[in-house]
């Protein structure tokens, strides 16, 4: 691994971190799962916890498939789940958790900078799914 080389276990961890936020944020919503905030912006476009759950757990499957299919081992299943409430959103998030583990726990080093759709390589890729899952967080926590 060269200086400027990604850092295999560093993208893992950061990843188990942004979606250990939003398994936290789950926890604590508990009324308002329904609620849309009002905007702060014309540019602002509100989710409700649960529209944002059910995204950032849809999207968590589908960077996991993007990132199976380019280092060439089974995808996990592309799922858009219906949440009806912040436990249904908990065991969604557990079944991702798992999918994640699976396959990020399969990237070489070597596999980092193979090119993907969506992201200029596999590590862009670990990357942004870890930035999402913080943005969608803060979204569930009602922070902005």
């Amino acid at each position: 691994m060269t200086r400027d080389a990604p850092d295999r276990v560093a993208l893992i961890e950061d990843h188990r971190r942004a979606r250990e936020g939003l398994r936290q944020a789950l926890e604590l919503v508990a009324r308002g799962w329904e609620r849309t905030p009002v905007p702060r912006s014309a540019d602002d476009e509100p989710w409700s916890p649960r529209q944002a759950s059910e995204h950032a757990i849809a999207t968590e499957f589908a960077f996991m498939g993007m990132i199976a299919r380019a280092i060439e081992i089974p995808p996990p299943p592309r799922i858009q789940p219906l949440l009806a409430d912040p436990d249904a959103a908990l065991r969604a998030l557990a079944a991702a958790a798992e999918e994640a583990e699976r396959v990020l726990g399969a990237v070489s080093d070597d596999q980092l900078e193979i090119e993907v759709e969506f992201a200029a390589s596999v590590a862009g890729l670990m990357r942004f799914a870890a930035g999402h899952l913080r943005e969608h967080a803060r979204q569930v926590a009602g922070i902005r």
